[in-house]
Formats: structure tokens, sequence, C-alpha cells
């Protein structure tokens, strides 16, 4: 069995729960006052241990369902695991083993939902023993794990190591160069924590900026955001109460977290520091208050010469960078998201609020507003009256949604099934029902949040216009695929013109270097991202790759091509 065996101080204190619902986040340590976590107190000693499981068909051989023992070199007091997987989630139980030998009574696993794929795994562990050894039954199907264990160093710890995989990282902290410290040097943000009760979910424009981020940069694999709870805390609040103790700002929707995947046990910094630049430069027009990344922080309210100090936290946060915003860039309030900085503004979603209503009729009434109806619901989201999520849920609660549909009521429960029918063009399976009703507590305009801030929903934006001719036909591709605006002279547009097919120039964008650069050279990734807009989950991209290898190029974009998903964004 082959695998990434990862030790490292592992980058989280919370030492028994990763969250992974669609509004919960993956934990940081945020500073408790003005100046930070920044001694070199053990920041470079070994707390804890990571432990990757990446190869597909590998997993499938390694979790064959009957008992599986993970054995981490070092002993620890915390576990926590980050999932996809097919398997039944309610039949995994697991147990774990004391340091004198003894193994627990089986348990079942404690989870939260799934984000992005992947299912967050919350173990009862007493983090005030050590243990050496965990075990789970019925795990299988495995398509990627990594399991975080956490310690406090101690007679227990063993000495730690690293087996590398892959490229090699860069030795060292996260160490910005001196242009992006002098460009820093000139950003100025006052640092603020809020505190009392939590805020129900990320706020406007982190949620803008999370989404942003992972489109512009492939490498974030996960972006985590909203947990209630306090520092340290033991899994995520429900409702919203105020956390006991020193809050995470991620309680108030502040705060996001970026995971990115490590190298040999170290930071991916040529995965991770373009990130983190890019937050830097662009800090004053977004609102980013503080970064932690590789043993390291960056604080925007900092003297100058003196913004990027060491991290001495005891997770290093190797494997995710966790970003934090002002409160009026967690707003959408700043320049970056109002169009006023001097940075590209997010096209988030869509352009302006013309858009947004434009596309909500259409995916809900199938019509285009009326001029009255479009200028009066951009006017109250300008104002402020409502928001995008009760304008949705306003919308779809209508009668005219329910003669669309066919789905008749007021219960939460047809209001679910008529939402994924009119905005992600397929039925709800009925067994979904009951967890999205928990998850949301059968809030309407929860459910409305969760359904619009989804990648599913996200990849049917704009696309059910018809084309009227070849230069929009590109010109459309080009934004969907490569994320640009197409040259009014693009080559594509006069071969279209000219009889080529649709299909042979939608190969040659996603093949093309440009295609490769943003995207990566796995094929069926890229063609994943490219054609679909999202990675591909899960046994599917076992199947996917299968495709590539017994038919090569033309059979995997093929296959896509000829999707029921492809087709429901983009027609025949």
């Amino acid at each position: 069995m082959k695998f990434n065996k990862i030790v490292n101080c592992f980058s989280i204190l919370l030492a028994l729960f990763i969250s992974s619902c669609s509004n919960e986040v993956f934990d940081e340590v945020t500073p408790p006052s003005n100046e930070g976590i920044d001694s070199e107190l053990h920041s470079d000693d070994p707390h804890g241990e990571i432990i990757e499981f990446s190869d597909q068909s590998e997993n499938l051989k390694f979790f064959v369902g009957e008992s599986t023992k993970i054995d981490p070199t070092n002993t620890f007091q915390g576990a926590e695991i980050i999932l996809s997987t097919t398997s039944d989630l309610q039949s995994i139980e697991y147990q774990i083993q004391s340091i004198d030998g003894v193994w627990s009574e089986w348990e079942p696993i404690l989870y939260e939902g799934i984000q992005e794929g992947y299912y967050s795994v919350h173990l009862n562990i007493d983090n005030n023993k050590h243990y050496k050894n965990l075990k789970f039954k019925n795990l299988k199907d495995v398509q990627y794990a990594k399991f975080l264990f956490t310690g406090i160093p101690g007679e227990h710890m063993v000495k730690s190591k690293s087996v590398s995989g892959g490229k090699a990282p860069i030795n060292g902290r996260w160490n910005p160069p001196a242009h992006i410290r002098a460009i820093g040097d000139n950003q100025s943000i006052s640092f603020t924590q809020d505190s009392g009760a939590c805020s129900g979910g990320l706020l406007n424009g982190t949620n803008i900026l999370r989404r942003a981020l992972r489109d512009r940069f492939p490498q974030i694999f996960l972006a985590g955001g909203y947990c209630c709870r306090a520092i340290g805390g033991n899994g995520c609040l429900s409702g919203r109460p105020t956390p006991a103790g020193t809050p995470s700002q991620h309680s108030y929707g502040r705060a996001v977290d970026l995971h990115i995947r490590t190298v040999g046990g170290q930071a991916d910094n040529g995965a991770g520091d373009p990130v983190a630049h890019w937050l830097i430069e662009n800090a004053s027009a977004i609102g980013i208050q503080f970064i932690i990344w590789d043993r390291s922080t960056w604080r925007a309210d900092r003297p100058r010469g003196s913004k990027v100090r060491n991290y001495g936290g005891p997770n290093p946060h190797v494997d995710h960078l966790h970003i934090e915003l002002s409160r009026a860039g967690s707003r959408g309030q700043t320049p970056w998201f109002t169009g006023g900085g001097d940075t590209n503004s997010p096209v988030g979603p869509f352009p302006n609020r013309e858009d947004f209503v434009t596309q909500l009729y259409i995916d809900i009434f199938k019509r285009i507003p009326n001029e009255t109806d479009l200028k009066n619901w951009v006017n109250k989201l300008r104002s402020g009256n409502i928001s995008k999520n009760g304008l949705i849920t306003l919308l779809v609660n209508s009668q005219e949604a329910r003669n669309v549909s066919g789905i008749p009521g007021e219960s939460p429960e047809n209001f679910l099934r008529r939402i994924f029918k009119l905005m992600l063009k397929r039925s709800i399976g009925e067994q979904s029902i009951p967890g999205w009703m928990n998850s949301t507590n059968r809030d309407k305009n929860k459910i409305s949040a969760a359904i619009f801030d989804s990648i599913e929903y996200r990849n049917h934006f704009g696309k059910y216009r018809p084309f009227s001719s070849s230069t929009a036909f590109v010109k459309a591709q080009f934004k969907n695929i490569l994320k640009r605006e197409a040259e009014s002279n693009n080559p594509f547009i006069s071969q279209l013109n000219a009889g080529r097919s649709v299909r042979d120039v939608l190969f040659d964008i996603v093949n093309s270097q440009e295609s490769i650069n943003r995207y990566g050279t796995d094929p069926v990734i890229r063609a994943h991202r490219a054609i679909l807009q999202r990675d591909p989950i899960g046994i599917h991209h076992i199947h996917w790759q299968r495709i590539f290898d017994e038919q090569g190029h033309t059979g995997l974009l093929n296959g896509l091509f000829n999707s029921n998903e492809y087709r429901l964004q983009f027609g025949q």
C-alpha cells in the first residue's frame, strides 16, 4: 500500500473536529490580541501528524470495509478526518487504542454533511489522554482521505518523521519576497474581532471572495467557511448561540480556510504562496486583515517592515491558508466588491444585479422579467430592502414557480423539491430531504442560500441563453472555460463560420495550453473543470479515468459533452 504519510505540526488547534457542512468551516487559530501570535515558541516542534490517502486505485485495495487500521507514527490526543467516499457513513464505526494497548468499544462516527464532495468526521475522543492507533469498520470506497492527528508534545510523543512524495517543497516557512512585502507595507486595515451571538452563516463578502478565490486558484481543493464555536471548541454549534470562551471569527462569517494539498509533509509553497501574495497585494481593496500560512502570519495593521511574523501557534497551517476579512470586506462594502478598486472586481456569479434577476427569472419562471419587475427588484437589491437569498426564496415560493414546477405547497419539503427542480434542473432524492431539513432547520432562506452557493448551481450561471452567432458562442466558451474575453478577431470565429463543428472548437479550447496552465495537466480533472466547471467527485473520477485510458481525449470529451449535466447547462 502506497500513500503519503505526512508528519508535521498540524495546522488546527481544534483537536476533535473539522466541519464540511456547506455552511461550516475547517478551523484556524485566531490571535486573541492586537499583537497576534508571532513568537518563535515551539513553532518548529512536531505537534501532530497528517496521513493522506490520495491514490484512488490503492485506496480501493486498502479500505476494504471489514476493518481498516490507521497507525500514526506519534501518539495523539485528537483526530480530525476529511473523506471523499461513497460509503454509507451511518454504517461506519471506529475504535481507538490507548497507549497501554487497550481498544475502546466500537462507536459510530459523527459527521456534519458534505461540502464540495468532502465529508468531515468527528470522533468522540477525550483529548486529555494519549492514544496510539485508530481502527475503522465498514470504511470503503474511499477516493480521498486525510487523517489529522493532533497532540501536545510530551513523554508519549516519539520523534516525528516525514516520508516525502512528489515535488520537493520550498525549505523554511512562508517568506514573502521583497516586492510583496513592499506592497504589503502600503496596505493598512484596522484589525477588528466580533463577539456575541454567531452570525448563522458566511457574510456576503466573505462568501463572494471564497468563490472567487476557488475560481482564480484551482489549486484550492476545498474552501471552508462558517462554524459557530470558540477557539479550541469541540465542533460547530447549531443555531446562533454565543460561544463560550474566545470566539473564532469563523463564528461571524468573516473567515475562510483555503485547503491546499501538502508535499511530503510540508506546505506546497508553489501552490499556496501565490494565493497569499495576491491577497496581500489586494488587501486594502478587498479588506484582508489577517493571513496565516505555512508558519507565518501577515497582518495589515502592523507597522511597516514588520507585517510578516513567524507563527508560534501549535499548528503551523501547512495544509491551508486562514484568511480573515475586515468588517467592511466581509459585508462586501470595500472597493473590490463595489468596483472602485484598482484590482479586478469579482464577476461573482453575475456581473450585475440586472443579470442576477434576469437569470433567476429564466431559471425559475422560464422567461425574462418585464421592465417593471426588473427595475423593481434591482432597486430593492441595491437599497438592501431584500437580499439575493431572500429574492430567491420569494420567487421559488411564488404561485408562478409552483405552476411551472408542478410542485405545489408551502412546506419546506416541497420548497426544497421545487428549488431543486427549477434551479438545479433535477429532482432531489427523497432520502436526502430529512438531512436538508435538519441542516437548515427547515428555514427556506437557508435552503436558498445553500443552493445559490453550491458549485452545482454556479455551473449553470448564464448558460441557458441561446447563442445568436459564432462570435457569441466563442465569447461564451472563452469566458466559461478560459475565464477571459475572446479577441474580436479570434480564429475560432472564422473557423465556425467556415463550417468547422462546434465540438471540434470546444476540443481545441479544452486542450489548449492556456487551459492546461489554468486547470492542470491531469486530463480528467482539466476536462471536468473546463467543461462542467467542477472537479470530478468520488467514484465518478475513476469512471472517467477508465474512459480516458481506453478511449483517450476523444472518448473523455465526447462523454462529458454528451452528459445530461452538460446538456442541462448548454443545451444540445
